[in-house]
């Protein structure tokens, strides 16, 4: 299992992508769990946001915000 840890994005830096994020769960949990090799992990607390993705799977365009920490967290990972 390998992580990968997003890039967080300030607020300012947001502009029109889109964000999901949502806080109505009872306990925190990563928003997708798939059955690949890697974690996406939090650039700011470390939370596991994508748990068990693929290196292949495709990613939009958007940006994840934490709900342990709340920060804005970039999905492209092109560049790491």
């Amino acid at each position: 299992m390998s992580d990968v840890v997003l890039s967080v994005v300030d607020r300012q830096e947001i502009g029109e992508r889109p964000v999901i994020g949502f806080t109505a769960y009872p306990q925190l949990r990563p928003f997708s769990t798939g059955s690949g090799e890697l974690d996406l992990l939090c650039g700011g607390c470390g939370f596991v946001l994508v748990a068990r993705t693929t290196d292949t799977a495709a990613r939009p365009v958007m940006l994840i915000r934490c709900p342990a920490c709340g920060g804005y967290n970039d999905l492209d990972v092109s560049s790491d």
